[in-house]
């Protein structure tokens, strides 16, 4: 493809791909262009390309031992790592070979991907549809590169809630092979070793048939055998047990066998429970066992329902008496049919996955029975925050540990190594550079359009975005009290913000997307612009959807049609959008991807984003032929207070409307040293009126007035009150002061740190949590303090109050949970401690929640922060110091917001400005 002897774009439109038609590409390419492939070394006399693996080749032996690869010594007792070498004669007749060594096969195939990139081919060129840049001459650096083994050991991706896969499969790919086929799980099994990956969990969902359903003529997977032709691993889900998936196995399996057991139902699916027909179960087990025994696999232990849900125990208390018992059965016997089957129970890699409800029987009895050298997998809580990390013993354990991690490919990428790394400098800009091939300036810019777009998916997902909707298969079940809504009267409309900063990106965005050729920007559309440009319009639909909310409560009757108007376009954007995704490059990528997501096996609900219809926006019941004022940080209209002080820069807005819809001239005045936007207008919606303060006219704090009229009218509408405080307070550096009636400190605005005797420590991380980054509780596993704070990691921040009293206040926690007990039996927490000057906490008094499935997590995953309520007492005014002790390990938090007047910290979901500070 880089030579151009086979067209790259012909092969990214090669759906139903197979051996024999890759064969009849190459025979039909120019032959000057293609390379000859040989098997044999006889008969070669110029420059080659060698490439094998240490473990198969006698040649690569040879050359080793000839000392010409000394520095393959590095990875020859290791798995998947490899060398490229130029290496001067390796044979007397060929003068110089670009030598690619694997330790094993698979390193052998690395090895060859990691050449490929070098050359100018992305991971992405198919799965994407990335360029690949077409070169007359293919120049390669020729220093030497040596690949070490991974750290870890499995890695790879589950094909999960795979609904909108099925349409596209169907419509794309040969299904006489099932739904998904073959020739779909070719693409996928080269996308994953061209990122380095090696493992798959397949789909298992309704509509999509069992990985291993289909045989060829000898009896053999046909899947399973492609896998181990291309050296992927298997494995299966957590609900997948002994690689066996129950949807697409278990009904034929039981219709299949009704006559050698006895079932005590006629219900396939009721059958399905272990506590009746254990024998059965076993048997379909082991029969999966058999037939993938010659193949590469991990297989998943313990059991969970016929689907992705809880296990039937119908007779749970005349057999095991209890779960444990019943699971400690269930791993027992699977370990004896591995073992029958392989020979020795430990013959083949295992993996114990404690998801959901599992988790709960592993920490109540089940962990000390799983064999050491069985692999824990840890599962997150399906938003991304895990739920569990192995205690110092089970770090120990031979067996090592996973992470089953869902994550969302609407921005996928591959990530050869983060250790240490800022997303931007050593993830985003690497890979934008090879597959955009911009100018610096551009790769920055499109870099920081990235970061920005991870930073408000750290604040708001957009799935998250909803209002109370009944479920249906258009729009998803949404809980009114898990809206979280971004406030559109506060923090400076901090809606507005919102959508201002996404059109900013896609303004951006537009403007690169010029830069690119058309080819570029078919993949350029599915990476970037489409996820972060759909982000946009979603915020733009529930923005403007809350502001038309806002405008029925206040009578913004010109106004709220205009909203709605608005709401409304960004839902057909939203759609426009997605069909434009499925048209790029001639349609390829056809029902790939839809905002709704129907999911059968919950009983046809939708799982997808709330897309909002007419029943949504409730009608304005009457209109008056006036105007209408509300000020900012107040929801009722026509009264309130404006607050500001002389540390920050700071503007407030005033908006006025029109109550009819028709226009409506007004009027505004103030004392003179409020400064208003403007004095007059006329509007038939809403203006809005911008006010700062001109702190030259003022030698002290002053309280002012801002009247709204109509135009030549003597009744005035609406009345703000305009409270200026005036300090001439110089604040020292590393320091911050209380201000309109709160303090919000961001969290890595601190003045001293203090490590504390275990040599525990506070770090500052940037770009995670809803504002600058947080402060995170190292190391990862120290031990949790439980009294003495004094000697635990501090947080020093010291402030300034102008108002005593007893104040309320909240520290926002990144939700993390942290279940299960420590190796010497503690129970595990989420907590910290603050405190006010010399007054040091004797225990945690702030206590995060700390396990999955409470009503606590719903509300933490759906706001995506956790805010933990304290208060404190200021009895005189002056400079004091708040203090964040560490209690448990890994603990962030973004900031802390203490409200010195009652609500005036504000409604917004990211909080208002942060106070004074000298930072």
């Amino acid at each position: 493809m880089v030579t151009g002897a086979i067209d790259y774009k012909e092969v990214q439109l090669c759906f139903n791909d197979s051996p024999e038609q890759q064969e009849h590409r190459l025979n039909q390419g120019s032959k000057n262009q293609i390379p000859n492939l040989s098997f044999s070394l006889e008969k070669q006399n110029k420059n080659v390309m060698i490439i094998g693996s240490f473990t198969e080749s006698r040649f690569i032996q040879t050359l080793y031992q000839e000392q010409k690869l000394p520095e393959f010594d590095a990875i020859k007792n290791e798995g998947e790592g490899f060398l490229i070498k130029t290496v001067a004669f390796p044979t007397p007749e060929i003068p110089c070979a670009l030598v690619i060594v694997g330790s094993d096969p698979r390193g052998t195939i690395y090895g060859i991907y990691h050449l490929s990139k070098l050359i100018g081919v992305s991971p992405w060129y198919w799965y994407s549809d990335v360029p690949v840049p077409i070169k007359e001459k293919i120049n390669v650096d020729t220093q030497t590169i040596v690949q070490k083994a991974p750290s870890i050991k499995y890695r790879g991706i589950f094909i999960n809630d795979e609904e909108r896969t099925i349409d596209w499969v169907k419509e794309k790919f040969s299904n006489e092979q099932g739904v998904p086929s073959v020739y779909f799980y070719r693409h996928v099994f080269e996308l994953l070793l061209r990122l380095g990956l090696n493992t798959l969990w397949p789909a298992m969902h309704e509509g999509t048939d069992a990985f291993n359903a289909f045989e060829n003529k000898q009896g053999v997977s046909v899947n399973a055998a492609e896998a181990a032709r291309y050296g992927v691993i298997l494995s299966a889900s957590h609900c997948e047990m002994m690689l066996r998936n129950n949807v697409g196995e278990w009904q034929n399996w039981f219709i299949k066998n009704q006559a050698n057991y006895s079932w005590q139902t006629k219900n396939w699916d009721d059958a399905f429970d272990y506590t009746r027909h254990k024998e059965a179960i076993l048997a379909y087990w082991k029969e999966r066992l058999v037939a993938n025994k010659e193949f590469e696999s991990i297989y998943a232990l313990g059991i969970r329902g016929g689907h992705d849900g809880s296990y039937a125990k119908s007779n749970l208390e005349a057999t095991f008496k209890d779960e444990v018992a019943m699971l400690k059965d269930v791993i027992r016997e699977q370990r004896r049919l591995i073992a029958e089957v392989h020979g020795d129970p430990d013959a083949v890699p295992q993996v114990f996955i404690p998801y959901k409800e599992i988790g709960y029987l592993y920490n109540n009895g089940l962990k000390d029975f799983i064999d050491e050298k069985v692999i824990l997998m840890w599962a997150e809580d399906n938003f991304g925050y895990i739920r569990q990390v192995p205690n110092e013993l089970e770090r120990k354990r031979p067996g090592g540990t996973g992470i089953y991690y869902h994550q969302s490919y609407k921005l996928a990428w591959d990530i050869d190594s983060l250790h240490e790394a800022t997303l931007k400098e050593d993830f985003f800009i690497p890979q934008l550079r090879r597959d955009y091939s911009l100018n610096e300036d551009l790769t920055n810019a499109l870099a920081d359009v990235l970061l920005a777009y991870s930073k408000l998916n750290g604040t708001k997902r957009p799935e998250h975005f909803g209002t109370e909707n009944l479920s249906s298969i258009e729009t998803p079940l949404f809980k009114e009290e898990h809206a979280f809504p971004f406030s559109v009267m506060h923090a400076g409309d901090e809606g507005q913000r919102l959508i201002d900063h996404c059109q900013s990106l896609v303004t951006t965005l537009n403007a690169i997307q010029d830069e690119l050729s058309d080819e570029q920007n078919i993949a350029f559309y599915q990476q970037i612009y489409h996820p972060i440009s759909s982000y946009a319009y979603m915020a733009e639909q529930f923005v403007y959807f809350w502001k038309y909310q806002l405008a029925v409560s206040q009578g913004r009757f010109g106004s709220a049609p205009l909203l709605k108007k608005l709401s409304l376009k960004a839902q057909e954007n939203i759609q426009q959008a997605q069909q434009k995704f499925w048209t790029i490059n001639q349609s390829k990528w056809q029902y790939s991807i839809g905002y709704s997501h129907p999911i059968a096996y919950y009983g046809g609900v939708n799982e997808g984003i709330v897309m909002l219809n007419e029943a949504h926006y409730q009608p304005l019941e009457s209109s008056f032929p006036t105007i209408g004022a509300a000020c900012e940080d107040q929801l009722v209209p026509n009264t309130g207070t404006l607050y500001f002080h002389s540390k920050l820069e700071q503007e407030k807005f005033i908006d006025i409307f029109s109550k009819d819809g028709q226009v409506q001239h007004w009027e505004a005045q103030a004392d003179s040293w409020i400064r208003l936007s403007h004095s007059h207008g006329a509007t038939a919606s809403e203006e809005r009126l911008w006010v700062t303060i001109d702190w030259s006219q003022l030698t002290n704090s002053q309280s002012g007035t801002i009247t709204i009229s109509q135009k030549n009218s003597t009744q005035i509408i609406a009345t703000f009150q305009v409270q200026a405080t005036l300090s001439n307070l110089v604040l020292p550096p590393k320091t911050a002061m209380e201000a309109n009636g709160y303090l919000l400190i961001e969290a890595g605005n601190y003045s001293k740190l203090v490590n504390g005797r275990d040599a525990s420590y506070w770090q500052f991380i940037p770009n995670i949590g809803q504002r600058k980054g947080v402060m995170k509780a190292l190391p990862n596993d120290a031990i949790s303090i439980r009294e003495n704070l004094q000697d635990s990691a501090q947080i020093h921040y010291h402030v300034y109050f102008e108002r005593t009293g007893t104040f309320y206040g909240k520290l926002y926690r990144i939700p993390t949970l942290n279940e299960g007990v420590e190796a010497d039996g503690r129970l595990r927490t989420c907590h910290l401690a603050i405190g006010l000057d010399d007054d040091i906490p004797t225990c945690a008094n702030l206590l995060g929640n700390d396990h999955w499935g409470s009503e606590a997590w719903a509300n933490n995953v759906m706001q995506m922060s956790e805010p933990l309520v304290f208060s404190i007492t200021v009895q005189q005014p002056g400079w004091h110091t708040l203090v964040i002790y560490r209690v448990d390990a890994a603990i962030l938090f973004d900031r802390i917001l203490i409200e010195t007047i009652p609500g005036a910290g504000g409604q917004a979901l990211v909080g208002p400005i942060a106070s004074p500070h000298h930072f």
